[in-house]
Formats: structure tokens, sequence, C-alpha cells
């Protein structure tokens, strides 16, 4: 068998942001750059929410003859909510020529609740239990707007960046092009990888690529083959900062380290590299002999950014979780039984101590009957309750995996 390794570093200029938004209607074909909207959809009936008049329907024909946007969005998409005063604003503008409409996949009941909650609301129409305009108009990631000209012809899908009164009086006015075109990346194949590319054959795939891309979701997720092993990462529309974070937090979970900030020390100031320019970033290995996938991600990143990393063991003050005593340990309150992992009290405790990582020296590592009062909000009042159970926090000093990244010399 043939086998392939590849690496590529690519540098572009790209922009924004998230989710998924698949066509579930085969009956209706998806619409290209140039189509007309079909007669039959113009009447189609819609249903709506937060319709200024009240309306529980609606149809594209109430607004025919204006340039309109449909703006695809979800209740849990912040970028998304975090755009609505802009495109309010741009609907009060050009109120009579424009008509902004979003429109989201999820139900009526859903919808209205979240709308009733926003502050200082606004009567932006939203169409709830879409699948029509998904079907049309279909995409991976939102927010997404897509374009329909006064004569109703689909003029293309873009970004938020898009959505400015320069860009808007210039379609109105001269029918100019569309700027700032959207194009969902496909997830599936390796990131800027062609479809061509054999997957299979592939060993090692790296690539790094500058700038924020409309066509991507910002985070990170797993590569995992037909193993259910997990042979990689993709890291999208994240800085160096979100990235190296991301590697030290796994790192120090293979090592059983605590997830704590006092195990992370980045001695990096005033780089706006670091900071502030985003990238897309994929690693592949599929040989399946990973000692430490993150490990892997150090050594491949060195090769492209300006940053190293030491992992390294050093004498720490910690804080133990420790019994106070075998003979008086108890694993419940009679009154208050709930089975929970130790691991999530550490978590927990981790969350409240700001200086040191607290690790767990119970010898207990499968489930205990402990409840904790939801309002703690410091060691002192979790080391009281904890005492109820015979456990304690106590200080030691203990050799501990240490993350620090510094640029290169």
């Amino acid at each position: 068998m043939k086998k392939i390794i590849l690496t590529i570093v690519l540098a572009t200029l790209c922009l924004f942001f998230r989710a998924k938004a698949q066509s579930q209607n085969n009956n209706i074909k998806p619409l290209t750059i140039g189509d007309t909207i079909p007669e039959a959809v113009w009447s189609m009936p819609l249903q709506v929410v937060n319709h200024p008049t009240g309306k529980k329907t609606i149809t594209l024909n109430d607004y025919k003859g204006k340039l309109i946007i449909l703006d695809f969005w979800a209740t849990w998409c912040s970028a998304c909510i975090g755009n609505i005063p802009k495109t309010s604003s741009l609907q009060k503008r050009f109120t009579n020529d424009l008509e902004i409409i979003m429109a989201t996949r999820e139900d009526q009941k859903t919808v209205q609740a979240f709308v009733e909650k926003i502050p200082n609301r606004t009567n932006e129409t939203t169409i709830v239990n879409d699948t029509l305009f998904t079907s049309l108009f279909p995409h991976q990631i939102i927010p997404h707007y897509v374009w329909l000209s006064k004569s109703g012809v689909y003029l293309g899908a873009t970004d938020i960046e898009a959505l400015n009164n320069e860009h808007i009086n210039n379609l109105l006015l001269h029918n100019s092009k569309l700027i700032h075109l959207k194009k969902d990346m496909d997830l599936s194949i390796p990131l800027y990888g062609s479809p061509d590319l054999p997957i299979e054959q592939t060993v090692f795939y790296s690539i790094l690529v500058k700038g924020w891309n409309p066509g991507l979701p910002s985070g990170s997720r797993d590569i995992i083959n037909k193993n259910n092993v997990i042979i990689g990462k993709i890291m999208t529309n994240s800085t160096f900062q979100d990235i190296y974070y991301r590697i030290a937090y796994g790192l120090l979970q293979e090592t059983n380290t605590p997830s704590h900030p006092s195990s992370i020390r980045i001695n990096i100031k005033n780089d706006d590299l670091f900071k502030k320019e985003y990238f897309n970033y994929e690693y592949r290995n599929i040989t399946e002999s990973h000692t430490s996938l993150y490990q892997e991600l150090i050594r491949d990143l060195a090769k492209y950014s300006p940053y190293q990393v030491t992992f390294k063991k050093e004498n720490r003050i910690i804080l133990a979780l420790v019994s106070k005593s075998n003979s008086h340990m108890t694993d419940s309150k009679p009154e208050e039984k709930i089975s929970i992992n130790l691991k999530r009290v550490i978590a927990r405790l981790n969350n409240l101590s700001k200086e040191m990582p607290i690790v767990n020296e119970t010898g207990i590592t499968g489930e205990f009957n402990i409840r904790l009062s939801k309002s703690i909000n410091n060691l002192d009042e979790a080391n009281r309750e904890l005492s109820d159970y015979g456990l304690k926090l106590v200080k030691k000093s203990r050799k501990m995996h240490l993350f620090v990244l510094t640029k290169k010399i």
C-alpha cells in the first residue's frame, strides 16, 4: 500500500462562526447563486414568533419587492444572538427597502420562551420549525445570512461582515455583487484537503492556516477513526493562546495532573500574534501508536509557531483531600445520600482554589456518597462540609507536572 505523508503551512485571511443545520427535506433542490426562488415558495405559509403585528404565519410574498436577508440562527448560538442589535439597527435604517427575517429549526415553544427573556427586545420576526429554507440553502455553520434580491434571485450567503450600510446601499442602488461570500467547509475530510486525498492511506496530515474562516466553527474536536481511537485534533478559528491552552489541559489530563491554572505557566506578553490572530489547525496520525497525542501536537506546532513548550515535574505546594481518620470516615449523611465520583468533587474544589491545585489522596477512586452545598464559595466553607464526611484539605509538598510556554529564542 502506498503511504502518504503530508505537511502543509498556509497563510490566508478569512472570517466567522458556529453550528450545524442540515437539510431534512429531500424533495427540495438546493438553490445556487443566480437561481430564482420557485414561485410556489413565495406563497408557502411560514410559522413565526415575535411578529410586530402578532401574526402567527407569514409568506415571502409579504415582502416581495424588498431586498430579503434570511438570518439563520439558534437560541444556543451566542454569536447569532450577539449580532441581533446590528441586524435590528439595519432593519430600522432600511425599513422600506429591506426585510431581515430570522429563521431557526427550533420549535415555537423554545424560541418564544427565549425571545421573552431578551431585555429591551425588538420585533425581529423569526421563522420556527424551519425545514424549507434550510433545504433551499443548506449550511453547516451559523450565523448564516442568505440574500435574496428584490426580484427574488438568490444572490449568495455571507457572514455578518457583509451586513453594513455601504454594502446594502450598493445592492439597493447599483445591484452590485455580494462581498464576504461564505462557504461552509466539510470537516469529514482533512482541513483544506481535497476530496481526492486518499485519507485511509495518509499516515500523517498537518496543516496550519492563518485567518478566521466563516465556513468553519470556532472550537476544537477530536478526530476518531473506525476503531473509535482518537488519532488527531482539529482546532478552528482559534488563537495560538486558545490552541496552547487546550493542549495544556489535555496534557495535564493525560498525566493525571489536576487541571488547575497554576499548572499552566504562559510566559508570553505583549504579543498580538499569540492573542489576536486566528488560525485553523489540524493534525492527524493514523498509526494509533500515540504515546501522547498532546506531546505530538506540541512537536508538530513547534514547526510552525514561534513558541516552545516545556512540560516538567517540580516540587509544588498542593492541597490534598485526605481522610481525617479511617475509623471516623463516613461516606454519607443519612439524610443526604448521593453517589458521586470523587473526581467531580476534586474538579469543583479546583474551581474554588485560586492558588494551589487539589489532588485526591483519600485512597477512594470510585463512587462516594457525598453532597456539597451549591452555595459553597470558598475552600473554608468546603472544608467545613467535607468534615461531615470525615474528609479535609491539607497542604502538602508534591512533585507535580507544570506546563510552561515561552517564545523561542
